[in-house]
């Protein structure tokens, strides 16, 4: 038993190394190995130069999507500006407008001031003569009864 355990063990070592190379063995490249290897680099090549064009294609976008941001800010500020110009516009025509519209009104309340001045002055004479009509009606029966028909006794 112990004599097939070691003749096992042999059978298999000798199979594992049995096939392998010498690392210091070397590999001759067939001229169709080298002419695969040369393929696969073009082909390699090839591909990394699509990418690289496709890297310059996606930069290019980018530049123009921050050109694209570049002039949408400018007229952003643009509508600010001219949303406060409009505004300040706006107010400077309401001032202007309110003092042209009360001109007309002032100066009527200042005729109509003045008319009411000559109306009191009048009515001050008015009563005046009221005043002097009712001295005058104590002696006088015929102007008395003519002031209580008005009822200005």
């Amino acid at each position: 038993m112990r004599w097939l355990f070691i003749r096992v063990f042999f059978f298999i070592f000798s199979l594992n190394t049995y096939g392998q190379a010498d690392s210091n063995m070397v590999v001759p490249f067939a001229l169709s190995d080298k002419i695969r290897l040369i393929r696969l680099e073009e082909q390699m090549n090839a591909k990394f130069e699509q990418i690289d064009k496709r890297f310059e294609q996606i930069d290019k976008r980018f530049e123009q999507l921050e050109k694209r941001f570049e002039r949408l800010e400018d007229l952003v500020w643009a509508s600010i500006f001219a949303m406060f110009g409009s505004v300040f516009t706006l107010i400077g025509f309401i001032l202007w407008d309110r003092r042209t519209y009360l001109k007309p009104i002032v100066s009527q309340m200042e005729e109509l001031k003045s008319q009411l001045e000559q109306q009191k002055n009048q009515s001050s004479k008015v009563q005046q003569v009221i005043d002097v009509l009712k001295e005058k009606a104590k002696d006088d029966d015929s102007l008395k009864e003519l002031l209580k028909k008005f009822n200005l006794w």
